[in-house]
């Protein structure tokens, strides 16, 4: 939205929340996410609709619940979104901030917890002995 007569228009006639009930009718489809997504990033740079969408919508919190999203563009828009959010409002700052500490966190204990993938694994005999990578400790 590059025009402020279109951005407080935009913002007035309540379109971040019909985008938002778009958005949850139309959550299978990847390219309609998408737009409405790159319309919400749009939005974050004219002050009327940034406060808009900031404050009086849940466009952030859809933004981090699709943050993790399986396509990576979505996935992309949502960071970059969330980005600029966090820069202008330090509460949701804080949360996004927690957000993707979280997932970071779930994301390495996964991997700790089942172990590396077979093709990641490497055995370095002069590292550890045998028996100890194998967990016995008998001596």
């Amino acid at each position: 939205i590059r025009d402020v007569n279109c951005a407080r228009l935009f913002a007035t006639a309540g379109l971040p929340n019909t985008l938002i009930e778009l958005i949850t009718a139309k959550q299978e489809d990847d390219e309609i996410v998408l737009q409405i997504l790159y319309v919400f990033y749009q939005m974050i740079f004219h002050k009327s609709t940034r406060d808009l969408l900031i404050q009086k919508s849940q466009a952030p919190a859809y933004l981090i619940d699709l943050m993790h999203d399986k396509n990576t563009e979505v996935r992309k828009m949502c960071d970059i979104t969330l980005d600029i959010i966090s820069e202008y409002d330090d509460a949701w700052g804080s949360r996004i901030q927690q957000e993707k500490f979280k997932w970071h966190n779930s994301q390495w204990l996964e991997m700790v917890t089942q172990g590396l993938p077979p093709d990641m694994e490497e055995e370095d005999d002069d590292y550890l002995p045998r028996d100890l990578m194998a967990g016995d400790r008998t001596n």
